[in-house]
């Protein structure tokens, strides 16, 4: 089989599986399997595939097929033109966890020395991102999962920031008692409703931990804005949300007495809330 046949009956087969890119996830496998970049491909479309890379690009197919997410069967994901090493244990990094990293660079000078927490860390794609982007900040990271931790240890060390970011292991805010002292704290809690999830079999794969919790995702938010208001401090707090879960958010923070704003997506959907002020 050349190469070229391998692309033509993996984009077939998965296309067939009700792939929505299958040109892309076919080419993205192929190139995985033969340890070069996707561009490299198309030089020589005749080259005979090796038996250890057909047999590897076959195998990757058939999981794919079971719609296996890409980022986990190469390994890696990119966030904010960083590549991140992910596995089953974290959540994948989406584009709209972006909107986290750009909302803070708007508040804060890359100069500034900070204090940032982020709250369920997962992978660690935005304490890394942060760290980059201010040289001179302190963040503490935090999950509940130790696997998760163990993923986000990786990625600070494969950019070299892991003498910037401290890893604690515990719920929410919790682990962050004899911090009394912060600047600003980042949060991508679970929010995807269970009904959700299940009807969506391209979620089948990732931890159930990081996409719906332990607790229904209101009583999370719930239990976070109360730890946020018995801190001394009250760190302004950017939180990724379901855009459905706004009316329950204000009517939570205005009980709280907590001032809170929402940041629209591109699509005009609330993505960020803004808790407390600068």
């Amino acid at each position: 089989m050349t190469t070229g046949e391998a692309l033509q009956t993996g984009t077939e087969r998965l296309r067939e599986s009700g792939s929505v890119s299958p040109e892309l996830d076919a080419e993205i496998l192929l190139a995985f399997a033969l340890k070069m970049e996707r561009t490299a491909l198309f030089r020589n479309p005749e080259r005979v595939l090796p038996a250890k890379a057909q047999a590897q690009f076959a195998g990757l197919l058939n999981r794919r097929v079971r719609r296996e997410p890409i980022a986990y069967l190469v390994g890696h994901k990119e966030f904010y033109d960083h590549d991140f090493f992910v596995d089953r244990n974290v959540l994948i990094p989406r584009p709209e966890s972006e909107m986290i990293v750009e909302t803070f660079l708007e508040m804060f000078q890359r100069s500034a020395e900070l204090t940032i927490a982020d709250i369920g860390t997962g992978s660690g794609c935005l304490a890394v991102t942060l760290a980059l982007f201010y040289p001179n900040a302190k963040i503490i990271a935090t999950d509940i999962s130790e696997q998760a931790l163990n993923v986000a240890r990786k990625n600070a060390e494969r950019f070299n920031v892991q003498n910037r970011i401290t890893f604690l292991i515990g719920n929410l805010l919790e682990p962050l008692t004899e911090h009394n002292k912060l600047d600003a704290v980042i949060a991508n809690l679970p929010y995807v409703p269970d009904e959700e999830r299940r009807a969506n079999p391209d979620l089948a794969y990732e931890p159930v931990l990081a996409l719906s919790g332990i607790k229904e995702p209101e009583q999370l938010y719930a239990e976070f804005f109360e730890q946020w208001k018995a801190r001394p401090d009250h760190p302004v707090a950017l939180l990724e949300i379901h855009p459905a879960m706004r009316d329950f958010l204000e009517h939570e923070t205005e009980c709280l007495g907590i001032s809170a704003t929402f940041k629209q997506d591109l699509a005009g959907k609330d993505r960020v809330m803004i808790v407390g002020t600068l």
